[in-house]
């Protein structure tokens, strides 16, 4: 475990504080315990395509406490949304080319009333944005063009996971880069830093429900900052090394929620023991590929089939907010158009524009997720989520 999730665990909360982040094999999401107040500095993001324009920042009231004149409803609730790596070899840049620049939009736009339906909605970027004046490149070393922050932000994602073992690919600059170019957008970021300073502070993003604020603190982990191959044939076989850190994280009683990312194949949603008041931790060990450029011939079925999911938190009128259920989502990329669709919607036979997959194709899709999701202990979800919340205050302390 990092020490700055050692130290983040050392911190406390009043309310509902959740993190997320990109993982390694081994690091996995973190999502620490309760979080408090926005404080008098929480800066409202700016609305997302598809959402209510926030009216305000937190007003530095715990998440105990109905925001202004609001009264509380006797229950209330709202979800968070994430997903696999956004992993941008070349050949996904080339199908998202424009005369402009690349607009990655056009790729993803079946899966976005997902990600604007959810309340909080935090992607992961596998990959740093190239330093201005430098072009894009491939595996080993990749680099995203700068647009990819516009698109994540015109989909409606509030945020991304950046700590990943290809986060350090083009060097410093790189990193830098990459939080420039989200900054620039108005995104939220965890996992690197440019500076000393920035390396200590937290993301929080603060949702309105039902007159309440909650606050979610947002983390991002690596082991690695180099690739590493996984087992041909084992790339669902989430380790000891994932289950030790998850083991330890839901010990802690701090941690709410987990999203992991790394294998590039999905892996199951399960329960740990322990979490926030011995309630138990939800996990996901690994949501695969959002898109990527990763070969079926190379890597089998696994790396175009990956996973949204969607998590519900309850809150109280009184007392602490809680993770109740976390909802898998299966998604299938189109390997000729590289679109990414609901595989739940092939199954039912849709036939949506830019989806070229044969039957067998779909079936064979089928086949690579859900007998490795039949192994965990949580449900599908084949509906996108309404928003019940919304987003008032994006800040890093």
């Amino acid at each position: 475990m990092t020490s700055r999730m050692q130290n983040f665990l050392g911190r406390k909360f009043v309310g509902l504080s959740l993190a997320t982040a990109a993982a390694t094999a081994a690091a996995l999401v973190f999502v620490p315990g309760y979080g408090a107040s926005g404080g008098p500095n929480a800066n409202p993001s700016a609305s997302s395509p598809g959402r209510p324009a926030p009216s305000g920042s937190a007003d530095g009231s715990t998440s105990t406490k109905p925001t202004g004149a609001q009264k509380p409803q006797s229950a209330t609730r709202f979800t968070i949304a994430s997903g696999g790596d956004i992993l941008l070899h070349l050949s996904v840049n080339h199908h998202a080319k424009t005369a402009e620049g690349y607009d990655y939009t056009k790729l993803l736009r079946a899966i976005q009333p997902w990600i604007e339906g959810s309340d909080l909605s935090l992607c992961a970027l596998e990959v740093p944005i190239v330093p201005p004046g430098e072009k894009p490149s491939n595996y080993p070393a990749f680099g995203s063009p700068p647009q990819i922050a516009d698109s994540l932000k015109a989909m409606g994602w509030d945020g991304c996971a950046l700590a990943t073992n290809h986060s350090m690919d083009r060097g410093f600059k790189g990193v830098s880069s990459t939080i420039d170019n989200f900054e620039r957008v108005g995104l939220g970021h965890a996992g690197t830093a440019r500076t000393r300073d920035e390396s200590s502070k937290i993301q929080y993003y603060t949702v309105r429900s039902g007159g309440r604020d909650v606050v979610v603190a947002h983390l991002s982990a690596t082991t690695l900052t180099n690739g590493i191959p996984f087992p041909k044939g084992k790339e669902w076989s989430w380790n000891a090394e994932q289950k030790k850190i998850g083991r330890e994280l839901a010990d802690s009683g701090e941690i709410d929620l987990v999203f992991g990312n790394h294998s590039h194949v999905a892996e199951p949603v399960t329960t740990l023991k322990g979490g926030p008041d011995g309630r138990g931790m939800p996990v996901v060990w690994s949501m695969g590929n959002t898109i990527s450029g990763q070969l079926i011939e190379n890597h089998g079925y696994g790396v175009v089939t990956g996973l949204m999911t969607t998590a519900t938190v309850e809150v109280p009128a009184r007392g602490k907010p809680r993770v109740t259920r976390l909802e898998w989502t299966t998604l299938a990329q189109d390997q000729r158009t590289f679109r990414v669709f609901p595989l739940a919607e092939l199954k039912k036979g849709a036939r949506p524009q830019g989806m070229t997959l044969s039957r067998a194709e779909i079936e064979a899709r089928e086949k690579s997720v859900y007998p490795v999701m039949a192994m965990g202990s949580q449900s599908e979800r084949t509906e996108a989520p309404k928003p019940q919340g919304r987003l008032v205050g994006n800040e890093r302390k």
